[in-house]
């Protein structure tokens, strides 16, 4: 078995593990803005009232640490959260960054998105990001979240670009997927 398979393997056992414990089914692959990733890393954090699992994707023969573009896929089983609570958080996480972030959070067809472009900073490509928060994502929160990696030096542009990459995610498709079998196995 080469390198590659080995990688892809382990990954899809830490990720069916990491899901069937807290009950949502990540995807190996997914496509996003004619692009298609694969699933790179699966983590879990822990927080103080809970773990937190990200499942992050990437293109090509990209990795979690040098990337392009990337979708992130968190998960909070522990956290319940209502739209508005979590506009709240998202705001209040943006203004105490440091550097502060250009950012916008807005309610599209009655769901939730945040966007954020990192001012730039001694000529390093800026992050800009784009994320719509499920509620009720197999029981807990999920956010889908597109970055990538842009030249802010013209940040009017740059923002300007960040406004298409959230226009593409309101049309994006991806909605939590539950475990079969598990105490909330509807997906939304």
């Amino acid at each position: 078995m080469n390198r590659q398979l080995l990688i892809s393997a382990l990954l899809a056992t830490l990720a069916a593990s990491l899901a069937h414990a807290d009950e949502l089914k990540p995807p190996q692959t997914l496509e996003y803005g004619g692009k298609n990733y694969q699933l790179t890393s699966a983590a879990k954090i822990t927080e103080p009232n809970g773990d937190r699992l990200f499942y992050r994707y990437t293109t090509g023969n990209e990795t979690k640490d040098q990337w392009a573009s990337m979708v992130i896929i968190q998960f909070s089983p522990h956290v319940h959260l209502k739209d508005e609570a979590w506009a709240r958080d998202m705001k209040s996480y943006f203004d105490a960054s440091n550097p502060r972030p250009y950012y916008n959070i807005v309610n599209i067809g009655g769901k939730p998105f945040a966007r954020y472009l990192n001012p730039p900073d001694n000529g390093q490509p800026s992050e800009s990001s784009v994320m719509r928060f499920f509620w009720d994502g197999c029981g807990g929160q999920a956010v889908f979240q597109y970055l990538e990696k842009v030249d802010a030096s013209n940040v009017q542009k740059a923002w300007g670009n960040n406004e298409l990459a959230l226009r593409d995610l309101v049309k994006h498709l991806w909605q939590p997927e539950c475990v079969a079998g598990g105490a909330n196995s509807n997906s939304q």
